[in-house]
């Protein structure tokens, strides 16, 4: 009588490995998937910042030769215009009193417009950038929200 129960629960035994077997295969492929995505996306994550940190370095570099142009050409002027004061102090005087007058009006006069134009700026470079999630399922909810909305 054992024996024919073990007979009995054998098909059923083995179905029950498959089902079982399949599940933890399924799971495992769905494991290694959600890694390889979790790992590529972090790849372009580091490929974004990269490419960020390369953007900041070419405008740093460029900006280090723009002031490095404004100082010699601050120079010159300061050179020429004490040429025609007669002195070249003054000419220099002239330039640092004009600086001084700059400095002033952007702090004391208007202190948010310099930082303004630079969040402008900034805003203008973080826009040409892709975006690091795609927001495929808000611009779902977006067309449906419009076409539900007339």
């Amino acid at each position: 009588m054992s024996g024919k129960k073990s007979s009995q629960f054998s098909p059923s035994d083995a179905a029950d490995k498959r089902t079982i077997d399949l599940i933890e295969g399924a799971f495992a492929d769905t494991y290694d998937d959600l890694l390889a995505i979790f790992s590529a996306k972090i790849e372009l994550l580091k490929l974004d910042m990269a490419e960020a940190l390369a953007s900041l370095a070419a405008a740093l570099i460029v900006f280090a030769a723009a002031f490095a142009g404004v100082v010699y050409l601050m120079t010159a002027v300061a050179i020429f215009l004490g040429e025609l004061f007669g002195k070249a102090s003054l000419g220099y005087l002239t330039i640092s009193l004009t600086m001084f007058v700059a400095v002033f009006a952007l702090t004391k006069l208007a202190p948010t417009l310099l930082r303004n134009v630079l969040w402008k700026l900034i805003q203008r470079q973080l826009d040409k950038l892709p975006p690091v999630i795609d927001d495929d399922d808000d611009d779902d909810n977006a067309d449906t929200k419009q076409t539900a909305a007339p």
